[in-house]
């Protein structure tokens, strides 16, 4: 994002414990650090898809504790260092991990080879708040 490289959660090394911490690297710099968010942030997990569309960081479903596998939607706006969780239309893709997730225009497809079609959310129909699917 921009001249920084920005990472969500995941599984600790050598640990069953999973993160939702964000971190960053400044790739000026090259420095790593921690960054304190605002707003209510994705549970902790790991496996899960993210891109990046209009400066926000999407975050797709995923795997949380005791093998919970997730397919919730979080936004990520990097000017605010918030997190919001958008109200998502229509009929979502199940719970996943391993997917994989990309942008075009105000679509963001998101693809496994566990899911039986892609899906997509169209981020430019309505505010963020709501999106549909």
């Amino acid at each position: 994002m921009g001249s920084r490289v920005v990472l969500f959660g995941g599984r600790l090394l050598g640990t069953d414990e999973l993160s939702n911490e964000m971190h960053v690297l400044e790739t000026g710099l090259m420095r790593w650090k921690t960054i304190k968010v605002k707003g209510e942030p994705p549970c902790a997990r790991h496996s899960h898809a993210a891109t990046a569309e209009n400066g926000d960081l999407f975050i797709f479903g995923g795997e949380a504790e005791h093998e919970l596998y997730l397919n919730d939607m979080h936004v990520f706006r990097p000017k605010e260092m918030s997190w919001i969780t958008p109200r998502c239309h229509g009929v979502p893709p199940p719970p996943q991990k391993d997917a994989a997730m990309a942008t075009s225009g105000t679509r963001l497809f998101v693809v496994s080879s566990k899911m039986p079609r892609v899906y997509s959310f169209d981020t430019g129909s309505a505010p963020i708040a709501a999106i549909a699917c």
